[in-house]
């Protein structure tokens, strides 16, 4: 299993531009959810107040899991976006925020050169 894993991130292209972000962003949404980790990178699940050890060590493996797929699906440069990051949902929030704006920005600054050249 660890091989068809390596093999399935492999095959999503590095997070390297505000163009590549809804793609990579699919990519990555579909791996999460095929391994059982997209709750925790959205936050919808955590781990449980007065968890016992197995289980926060379950969580932990599992979160480790998802920041690797972060890790090893960006660039450097998205790279240090992440670094003071502590779990897999700081990271993936970190990089959407940074990437959904840019791209709302770029949206607008096109949309504003369209009607500029309307006139």
């Amino acid at each position: 299993m660890a091989s068809k894993y390596r093999d399935e991130i492999e095959q999503i292209d590095k997070l390297k531009s505000v163009e590549d972000f809804p793609l990579w962003k699919f990519q990555v949404d579909i791996v999460f959810k095929s391994y059982g980790l997209y709750n925790i990178v959205t936050g919808n699940e955590v781990l449980p107040a007065g968890a016992n050890d197995t289980e926060k060590t379950e969580f932990e493996r599992r979160d480790a899991k998802a920041q690797k797929i972060i890790i090893t699906t960006v660039d450097k440069k998205s790279l240090t976006h992440i670094l003071s990051c502590n779990n897999s949902r700081e990271m993936y929030a970190k990089i959407c925020s940074i990437y959904e704006r840019d791209s709302e920005d770029r949206k607008c600054t096109f949309l504003q050169d369209i009607e500029l050249q309307q006139f």
